[in-house]
């Protein structure tokens, strides 16, 4: 057998070895989801409740993300 081969061949069976311990470890190391302590508002058209909770957040750190749910 060539170098090549071997090579081949050892990557192969440390791929294999790699991706059965990740699998063994998904199922036998279960995560906990922690429930949704705070809810959302639900916004009107105005976005009032976003603007209010906006401005008595001055001086801190303020991100605000909009996604298309596509």
């Amino acid at each position: 057998m060539s170098k090549r081969g071997r090579v081949q061949g050892w990557r192969r069976r440390a791929l294999l070895a790699t991706t059965l311990a990740v699998a063994l470890l998904s199922v036998a190391a279960p995560v906990q989801v922690q429930e949704q302590e705070a809810s959302f508002p639900e916004l009107d058209a105005q976005l009032e409740p976003l603007r209010a909770q906006f401005n008595a957040d001055a001086g801190k750190v303020r991100l605000i993300l909009l996604l298309e749910p596509t």
